[in-house]
């Protein structure tokens, strides 16, 4: 298991037993220290998988995010319909003013839920207007 341990002269069969006893058990030690750190690794990436597994229902409006975006346009486009959630974490979407599915599935990770304004507010148009005052 270690090449490079070899009886010294002058040293008991005793305390070179000991000797490669420390060693291992420092060996063992760093090897433990290093699952616990790749445990708390893999937890937090499957925390990030299971954050990739959102609830979006068909039905459900959601806004892409525009990954080559230069420093004026908008950071999201859409609202998109959700038409229907396939394998491999993608939806397929359908541009509710035309009615046309987008050429491609979208991944879970370039999407993110739209929230209409009244739906958030919890009034219609009219009444948030007349709240402000405003005719």
């Amino acid at each position: 298991m270690f090449p490079d341990i070899h009886q010294e002269d002058g040293e008991t069969e005793e305390e070179f037993n000991y000797r490669r006893f420390l060693r291992h058990y420092k060996w063992v030690r760093e090897a433990m220290e290093y699952s616990e750190h790749a445990n708390k690794y893999w937890e937090h990436r499957i925390g990030f998988s299971k954050a990739l597994k959102k609830k979006y229902k068909p039905g459900d409006y959601v806004l892409i995010k525009l990954i080559n975006r230069t420093k004026l346009d908008p950071y999201f486009y859409g609202p998109f319909k959700v038409v229907k959630k396939p394998k491999y974490n993608t939806v397929v979407l359908e541009d509710p003013q035309t009615g046309k599915l987008l050429p491609r599935n979208v991944h879970l990770k370039n999407i993110y839920p739209y929230v209409i304004r009244e739906e958030a507010l919890g009034t219609s148009r009219g009444e948030v207007h007349s709240q402000g005052g405003r005719n």
